[in-house]
């Protein structure tokens, strides 16, 4: 099976970034009202979270000219990544490219061209963007195979990633 490595490189550690970054946003939510210090300064650094993660999760899987485009992985792959995503978590495809809009706009209106005034929709949640993520680290894995794949799995990663946040996070709470 042919693949592409630079564009499996980059997407890779893209979606670490992704992950990253959803992860120290969703801790510093969770213990947000006991951190010390100004409230805005933990407002900010959450917001900054969560709009790198969408921003980096958009250069994966939003727009196809982009070069770390889950597309561009692989030209003729056993099954398509759209399929694999779909089946792994019974997912429609309506409501996948729906979610991919959902996080575009965002991204679009919000984090990149600041359409503030226009853009009334909450902040997208990450629970797909994450399944997403997942499943793309399965999918490729499964047409790299038999090749060797030394890289953590993000599952793996997204424990070890959350104990040690949680814990940085917990020094600083009161």
């Amino acid at each position: 099976m042919c693949y592409n490595t630079d564009n499996y490189s980059l997407a890779y550690s893209l979606l670490l970034n992704f992950i990253y970054h959803t992860i120290s946003y969703r801790q510093i939510k969770s213990v947000i009202d006991q951190l010390p210090g100004d409230k805005s300064f933990w407002a900010y650094t959450s917001d900054a979270h969560i709009q790198m993660a969408i921003t980096t999760w958009c250069k994966v899987f939003g727009s196809p000219k982009e070069d770390a485009h889950y597309s561009k992985f692989s030209q003729h792959p056993k099954v398509s990544f759209n399929d694999y995503l779909l089946e792994s978590y019974q997912y429609d495809i309506e409501d996948w490219n729906e979610y991919q809009c959902i996080m575009k706009r965002f991204r679009d209106k919000f984090v990149a061209h600041s359409e503030i005034s226009r853009f009334y929709n909450p902040v997208p949640t990450l629970d797909m963007a994450l399944n997403a993520a997942f499943a793309y680290d399965r999918w490729t894995r499964e047409i790299m195979a038999p090749d060797w794949n030394e890289n953590e799995l993000f599952g793996d990663r997204i424990i070890s990633w959350t104990k040690a946040i949680k814990a940085t996070l917990h020094r600083l709470v009161r």
